[in-house]
């Protein structure tokens, strides 16, 4: 698990003990291994969050942890600010896979990269969306490290090829025969 002490300049020490200890490392994400929410988002409880999209009253404390740790270190977002993944799992908290902008750009993003599920008239789907859903992909991913780390691997490397063939397993294209030979 990650372990660093040095709070970011929102969080308090205790909470990010909290945050790190429910985190691992691998040579290319960060994998949140607490409480996900149905969308398959990480969720973190902290009574000193505080954010300025939503009222007051509706503040609960519990947030995705991306957005957290977000706030952590750059502090509240502002109203209609969202928490990008850049890399297409919602389950990583790495923070240089993170960036801010709209409900807009997280979509065309998405779209961008052929992460939102389609299907023709006749039913097949024609994306690159994790057949699973994202929910699916990061049960999988979390269940997968966390066997992982129960049976001694901690290595970043080796957890990041446990990582890919979880994956893999969502990839209706992984098994694809491409057309030439690049």
């Amino acid at each position: 698990m990650t372990h660093t002490t040095d709070a970011p300049p929102h969080a308090t020490a205790k909470a990010w003990r909290r945050f790190t200890s429910k985190t691992v490392a691998t040579a290319t994400h960060t994998i949140w291994l607490g409480a996900l929410a149905d969308d398959g988002y990480g969720r973190f409880h902290d009574p000193d969050y505080t954010d300025d999209a939503l009222p007051a009253e509706l503040r609960c404390g519990t947030v995705r942890v991306s957005r957290w740790l977000w706030w952590a270190h750059y502090g509240p977002l502002p109203a209609h600010t969202v928490v990008l993944h850049r890399c297409d799992l919602p389950i990583c908290v790495r923070l240089d896979h993170l960036a801010t902008g709209s409900q807009r750009d997280n979509l065309l993003m998405a779209a961008h990269r052929d992460r939102i599920a389609r299907t023709t008239f006749t039913g097949q789907r024609t994306d690159h969306a994790d057949t699973r859903g994202p929910a699916g992909q990061s049960h999988a991913i979390r269940n997968a490290v966390r066997q992982a780390l129960t049976t001694g691997t901690t290595d970043p490397h080796q957890l990041t090829t446990i990582i890919n063939a979880v994956i893999t397993l969502g990839d209706r294209y992984a098994n694809q025969l491409t057309l030439f030979d690049i």
